[in-house]
This record gives structure tokens, C-alpha cells and sequence, in this order.
């Protein structure tokens, strides 16, 4: 039977924590640039796919409203059955085109677009940039990625590696297969010792277990534009918005970026937008996940802002009464014991967020100083309202209602509070869909099987909590 070249391969939607709402407007604050309240906005997404990203926010933000659209019927049509499982009204996802879309007169505090930019044809990019200007209310946000010249320049070798292997007889997955076969065999065949070789092991080792969508749209989409900051933000400006940053300040910070700060600054010669420019002709990074304001935002980001925020990060403290802590990059320090018991209180609610305001630290210089440095080395994600989550100590548990309809459906991973995916073990999986607050330990228990299932589902709801997989609910 000849292979069905009609077949789809529909984009694997989850949630990206970038583009959640509260953490656009905890950046806009940090650049002086005020947005509306996530709690309450409009949210547009547009190529939402089947809504994995904007379903589980607007579960998180029931006073909020989400509209999502895509070309893709099939995809909306299943994000439908997802919101109508979740009994959710303040969404709606639409197939819709962008250059129709462009027309309407609806207005929006926040805008995503993710993973479309690049990928579609000009007139629909000048689509996006009039929806930024015409649909984008007076403070609102704009997320926008795209692939980013010059260090995209290297990855062109790798697209027109696999390229070279779409059999227009063949179905989209059968040509992501033939793809990174071709991939694998140039890189055993490439040279070593020298920076093309070296260039594509690297890549067919990265490749060889990419999801299929992904690779499909990095690699053999027809349209893949590369452009230069400077580019994008000339059409922002047109669309009258200016740039914040990037969604982590890690990711913005010369300090983090680039071997040289000083000469990164040296070139931008005071200009704040030329230089991200020179971060990534210094950093070579390929992809930019950039936040714009219709509000004027400031070039550097001010500490002072963090007291507006919550802020949440998985920090250790080493013993008690230590300064020292320990993350996931490694240990850290506090420069003082007061500094050190504001540190541990983030810690002692993660996953959950803390206000900065209510920290116990006295000097408040010395406090955001060491909360900037947390932030901008990724160890703090900062947010503009609280995030609230469940306890493995709950009599019966209650677990997020989305990473509920993740486990059922077996999609693979389950979607969490903070707006990430994550695998969890089996007996979480197991357990995920049963907790609506109907279940005590025993019930839970009972789901499982093995003469140590009692531990396994302690073990499982501990797993479960410090994944923010549990929503708030009473002791």
C-alpha cells in the first residue's frame, strides 16, 4: 500500500512557562513598563495549535478570557474537546487565518506567538505586527520567537543536510525519519577534527531523538527566517511597541551571556537595543524569545521592582542556620544571616511563590542586590501574583485539573502550575487522574498494587507537590 502522503503530523502543543502571562508582566515591571493584572486579561494566542499552552493558563486565571487560533482545524477541534472536558468558558479557540484575524477589531493585554514568526510567509508576518499595533491595548505585551541571525546561520548547514532527504511521495513522518537517517550517516561520514564535523556530530546527536513536529517544522518546514534583532525590533517599533527583555533576565543579563560583558558594553556604547544585538553576534545563540510593551519600557532592569513581585525557587539550605544553599547549579552562599533566613523563606514554600515585600530581610539593598543575582543566574523565576499550590499533606489530595486530564489521556508528560511539562513516575501518573479530592490515603492506596504501595503513594504525592502538580486545598 503507497504511504499516505494526506497524513498530518500535528504540532505537539505544551505548555512553555515563557509565555505565561504573570511572568510577561513580571518582566515588563522589572523594565519600569506596566502591564495589565494576568488574573484579569485578554489573552490572544495565535498558531495555538490544539492549546496545550493556552488551556492550562486559562485554568489557572478563571477571571481572565483566552482566545487561540490556528490554522489547523483538526488541532482547534481537539483543543475544543479538551476545554469541553475541562468545563472551562473563558476560552475559545478558533481555526482561523492570521491574515484574517488581522482585521478584527478585538483588543488584547497580551499577545503570544510562539514558534510562528519565522515560520509562515511575509505578508502573514506583517499580519502579526498590525495585530501587535491595532489589537494590543495601551499596556499591552507581546511575545514573540523567533530564530535569530547570526548563530541560525549554523544551523542552515543541518536544514539543507535533511532537506535533501523529502520524498514528496511520502508522508511528513516517514520524511522526518528519512531526515535524521541522512543526518546520522553525514556525521559518521563527516571529518573530524575540524568545525564542520564537529557541527554535525553534534547535531545528529542532539536530532536523534527530537520529537517528530519539532523537527519537522526546525528542519523541513517550506518557510524557516532567520532574523536579526535589530530587524524585528524595527517592525516592533512601527507596531509601536519597544523591547523588555527576554522572559528570564539569565537571558538578557551580559553577565550571563558572553565571555566579555565589558566589551559587549563597550560596542553598544550606552544603547540598551544595540546591545542584545551584540549578545547574540557575541553568544551566538540561534533562537529569541523577546517581550515587547506598548508601554515605554527602560533599557536595565530595576531591583527596586522585585518588591512588587512574587518570586519562587528550589533552593536548599545546607543546615540550619547556614548561608549556604544548595540549587540545581550548584551552591550559593548569602552574603549575610538576615539575607540567608529571606533566602529560606522562598525556599520553604517553593513551589509556591512568596512575595518579596513580606521577606524578613532588613536591609532591603543588600536583599534585592542577592535577588537579582539569583534571578539573572536562573535561579529565581519571577512572577507579578502569587502562585498558591496543593501539599502532599492534604487528607485528600486535590491535583491540578489539566496534569488530571494529562495523566487520563497518557499524553506523556502533565502539565503543571508553573506552566511546565513534566514526566512524572508511574505510580504519579497513576494516582494523577484519581485525585479530585474524593480519595484519602487509603482509596489512593488501594489504586495501587505491592505490599509497599502505602509508601509508594507518599512517595508519589510528594513527587507531585514539589512538581506544583496539586492545587490549594484544606489540611
Amino acid at each position: 500500500m503507497p504511504p499516505d502522503t494526506s497524513r498530518k503530523l500535528l504540532y505537539t502543543s505544551q505548555p512553555f512557562f515563557f509565555t505565561q502571562p504573570a511572568t510577561l508582566a513580571a518582566m515588563a515591571a522589572m523594565h519600569g513598563a506596566e502591564a495589565a493584572p494576568a488574573e484579569a486579561a485578554r489573552v490572544l494566542e495565535l498558531g495555538c495549535a490544539s492549546g496545550g499552552n493556552l488551556i492550562p493558563i486559562a485554568a489557572r486565571f478563571p477571571n481572565a478570557s483566552f482566545v487561540g487560533i490556528d490554522l489547523e482545524p483538526d488541532a482547534i477541534a481537539e483543543g475544543q474537546r479538551r476545554i469541553a472536558a475541562l468545563k472551562l468558558s473563558n476560552i475559545r479557540l478558533q481555526a482561523a487565518d492570521i491574515l484574517e484575524f488581522a482585521e478584527r477589531t478585538e483588543e488584547f493585554d497580551y499577545l503570544i506567538c510562539h514558534g510562528v514568526l519565522s515560520w509562515v510567509p511575509k505578508k502573514v508576518r506583517s499580519a502579526i505586527f498590525r495585530i501587535c499595533k491595532n489589537q494590543l491595548s495601551a499596556r499591552g505585551i507581546a511575545m514573540l520567537s523567533f530564530n535569530v541571525l547570526p548563530g541560525w546561520r549554523l544551523e542552515y548547514i543541518i536544514r539543507d543536510i535533511c532537506t535533501g532527504a523529502v520524498d514528496p511521495a511520502l508522508d511528513p513522518e516517514s520524511n522526518v525519519a528519512r531526515a535524521i537517517e541522512k543526518l546520522q550517516a553525514v556525521a559518521a561520514g563527516a571529518p573530524e577534527n575540524t568545525p564542520y564535523g564537529f557541527l554535525v556530530r553534534q547535531a545528529a546527536q542532539k536530532l536523534a531523538g527530537a520529537n517528530p513536529t519539532y523537527f519537522l517544522g526546525e528542519y523541513l518546514a517550506p518557510v524557516n527566517k532567520p532574523f536579526a534583532f535589530a530587524d524585528v525590533l524595527r517592525r516592533a517599533i512601527k507596531a509601536e511597541m519597544g523591547y523588555v527583555s527576554e522572559p528570564e533576565l539569565s537571558a538578557s543579563s551580559p553577565e550571563r551571556l558572553v565571555h566579555s560583558p565589558a566589551k559587549a558594553h563597550a560596542l553598544a556604547n550606552g544603547d540598551a537595543n544595540k546591545l542584545q544585538s551584540i549578545l547574540d553576534e557575541m553568544s551566538g545563540r540561534s533562537f529569541r524569545r523577546a517581550i515587547f510593551s506598548k508601554a515605554t519600557p527602560r533599557g536595565e532592569p530595576d531591583p527596586k521592582a522585585l518588591f512588587n513581585l512574587h518570586v519562587s525557587g528550589a533552593l536548599r539550605r545546607d543546615a540550619s542556620g547556614s548561608r549556604t544553599f544548595n540549587t540545581e547549579r550548584g551552591a550559593f552562599t548569602a552574603p549575610s544571616d538576615a539575607i540567608a533566613d529571606a533566602i529560606a523563606e522562598i525556599a520553604s514554600v517553593y513551589p509556591a511563590t512568596r512575595p518579596v515585600a513580606e521577606l524578613s530581610a532588613r536591609d532591603s539593598g543588600a536583599l534585592e542586590n542577592t535577588l537579582m543575582d539569583l534571578a539573572t543566574s536562573g535561579l529565581l523565576r519571577l512572577q507579578s501574583t502569587a502562585l498558591d499550590v496543593g501539599r502532599a499533606l492534604a487528607k485528600a489530595p486535590v491535583a491540578f485539573d489539566v496534569a488530571r486530564l494529562d495523566a487520563a489521556e497518557q499524553r506523556g508528560w502533565v502539565t503543571t502550575l508553573q506552566h511546565h511539562a513534566v514526566v512524572a513516575s508511574n505510580d504519579a501518573t497513576a494516582l494523577l487522574p484519581e485525585l479530585d479530592g474524593s480519595r484519602d490515603r487509603a482509596a489512593l492506596a488501594a489504586l495501587l498494587q505491592g505490599d509497599d504501595r502505602a509508601k509508594r503513594v507518599e512517595a508519589a504525592l510528594t513527587q507531585l507537590e514539589q512538581a506544583a502538580l496539586l492545587d490549594p486545598a484544606p489540611l
